[in-house]
């Protein structure tokens, strides 16, 4: 066989590999002990598909030119030389393909944990498995196996041996499954009700300040969403940060589960099972459009699941550009059922509402020298330039909200137009709330008092949510994943810490959990409320107060007097859940380490953030 040939045979029997691993699905060559069934972009994109094939068919003749050239009885066996090629065409294709496949794999996290190791060389030992038994199968079809002689059973035993190898380590990566993996592998039904889901998502929004919760700030179109639906008036935030919260939100775990610490962490790691990866198996399109740079793609790594999301690349963009471009892809999915979330940043600081909405609750003059109220607050953070009047910046948060509701309603007019507005369920939340001078905290959201956490938490779907009811039952973000799955009539997330709330919706009078839990960032401070009692237990050092505070905020709603050492039995108990609720490694105080380029944390610390 001479060298063309060889060079023939080895393009021939790598384009095969080719095509027979497309014909199969690469799922099914490699062991599927491991995974569940592949998602949409499991395999990666067009592209990266074309490459790794492209590589296949380039480096397989190049390393496969020796070949032992002649044999004992100094002829050249043709048998011997197709059974290498077939064995290594086949292995590196397979291997080339086997990298996108894990690195598109949407719950395999290979550089951060053992399961990624173990399925990189699980995916060599197969690769090496396969092609040997290709090899053998070839070599045998070729020669005869039973006139091929010892060096045939040599090869056929090996690749048995080896995938031998390979399917007990399948056996043992089963037992590695990680709750995550399992829970996305149960999806594979439709959901029963045809319904689009749109998460609203309100960055720092107060539940005070939104008119359908007795505000005197004008917010017609989120009250209408009320009466329209299920208004909760209990509702809680899971903790105090931006990312952290989202991550709640999108996931239903805790943030000491979920892993996001602060606006500083690494992204959310591949293991977390996000609403939106569920209803893409579920057959939804998904999009994302946020309206801070935070909560992009690579530096929250929230977006799993979501096939087009948008993000501004610096700083934050008024609500109008997100809800535009939102509106613009719903429209272009001619009629198809869709997932998305919608974010807007407009009452984060610095307060700012464009015109009419800055004087729609100020009047006054901010720079008044009549007027120094404002500069006799020590603790305010940061002090802003030039205003002297401490009613100033609360009048703007109110304008922004307005602002923010005005957008909110172009929205809902052009899914009307669209006819779909009927046929979506609306979740409405924030991520968390803002402090505008409570306890000495000022145009902020670093403590966890009722302004920092309580928020506002709607629910409107026509015919699936009942309309015009209010309930005070005890809810938080992190119930918004279970509710969602529950009204759409898909399975539970087995992942989930959260509590659905549709016996709530449907008129239940039991509570679906007795209090609710909330953690400062970095775990520096945990805290609790339930109908009677509010606990804050700053486990770091919280500044301007230092003090474990206990309220009776059923009477004391302000949360004004202190009875930590007044009501001793209480405290002592709430000591205890707090310490149950942490655990060992936040009562430590274990705390991220921020790993944010310097020019990324100039930006945080624009917008407010701090480390």
């Amino acid at each position: 066989m001479n060298k063309q040939l060889a060079r023939v045979s080895a393009l021939a029997w790598t384009a095969t590999a080719v095509m027979a691993g497309s014909i199969v699905g690469l799922d099914h060559l490699l062991p599927v002990t491991y995974v569940p069934p592949s998602l949409p972009d499991h395999a990666g994109s067009g592209v990266e598909i074309a490459m790794a094939t492209a590589a296949a068919l380039v480096l397989a003749p190049i390393l496969l030119l020796w070949w032992p050239r002649r044999s004992a009885t100094g002829t050249t066996r043709p048998e011997s030389m197709h059974a290498w090629f077939a064995c290594g065409a086949s292995s590196t294709w397979l291997l080339l393909r086997g990298q996108l496949w894990v690195k598109n794999h949407p719950t395999v996290d290979r550089a951060r944990s053992v399961e990624g190791l173990l399925l990189e060389m699980q995916l060599l030992i197969c690769a090496l498995g396969i092609g040997l038994l290709v090899g053998g199968a070839v070599y045998g079809l070729i020669s005869g196996f039973r006139r091929s002689g010892r060096a045939t059973r040599i090869l056929a035993a090996a690749a048995v041996s080896i995938c031998a190898i390979a399917l007990a380590g399948s056996a043992f990566l089963r037992n590695r499954h990680s709750p995550a993996t399992l829970a996305l592998a149960a999806y594979r039904e439709a959901a029963s009700a045809d319904y689009n889901v749109l998460l609203i998502t309100l960055d720092t929004q107060r539940a005070d300040h939104i008119g359908s919760y007795g505000a005197d700030v004008a917010t017609p179109h989120i009250d209408a969403l009320a009466r329209g639906g299920i208004q909760f008036d209990r509702a809680y935030s899971t903790t105090n940060v931006t990312i952290p919260s989202h991550a709640t939100i999108l996931t239903s775990r805790w943030m000491k589960e979920h892993g996001l610490e602060s606006n500083f962490c690494d992204p959310l790691p591949a293991a977390n099972i996000t609403l939106a990866e569920v209803l893409r198996r579920a057959g939804y399109r998904t999009g994302a459009f946020t309206s801070v740079f935070i909560l992009d793609r690579e530096y929250s790594g929230l977006m799993q699941g979501i096939e087009t999301s948008w993000a501004p690349e610096r700083g934050s963009t008024p609500s109008e550009e997100a809800f535009g471009r939102a509106a613009n892809w719903m429209e272009s999915l001619d009629e198809q059922r869709f997932f998305a979330w919608v974010h807007s940043y407009d009452v984060h600081r610095p307060y700012a509402p464009l015109a009419p909405y800055d004087t729609l609750y100020y009047s006054g003059r901010s720079d008044d020298p009549d007027n120094l109220s404002f500069m006799n607050i020590p603790s305010m953070h940061p002090r802003p330039f030039g205003v002297t009047d401490i009613e100033y910046y609360p009048a703007m948060y109110k304008g922004e909200t307005t602002y923010q509701d005005a957008q909110l309603g172009v929205l809902f007019d052009r899914m009307k137009e669209m006819g779909i507005l009927d046929r979506t369920l609306i979740v409405l939340t924030a991520d968390h709330g803002e402090s505008l001078g409570e306890h000495d905290f000022y145009y902020s959201h670093d403590a966890l008092y009722e302004e920092d956490v309580r928020v506002p938490m709607i629910l409107n779907a026509p015919d699936l949510v009942p309309a015009g009811v209010r309930c005070d039952a005890l809810v938080q973000t992190i119930d918004i994943v279970p509710t969602v799955l529950d009204l759409l009539g898909l399975s539970a997330l087995a992942t989930a810490s959260g509590k659905s709330m549709l016996p709530l919706i449907r008129g239940a009078e039991t509570p679906i959990r007795k209090r609710a839990y909330f953690e400062g960032q970095n775990y520096r401070a945990i805290g609790m409320a339930d109908s009677t009692w509010s606990f804050i237990h700053p486990l770091k050092e919280m500044v301007p107060n230092h003090n474990v505070e206990l309220f009776r905020i059923d009477i004391d709603p302000s949360q004004e007097q202190n009875l930590f050492y007044k009501e001793r039995a209480v405290a002592e108990e709430y000591l205890e859940l707090a310490r149950t609720f942490t655990g060992k490694s936040i009562r430590e105080g274990r705390g991220s380490k921020s790993r944010v380029p310097a020019s990324l944390a100039q930006q945080l610390n624009a917008l407010g953030y701090v480390q």
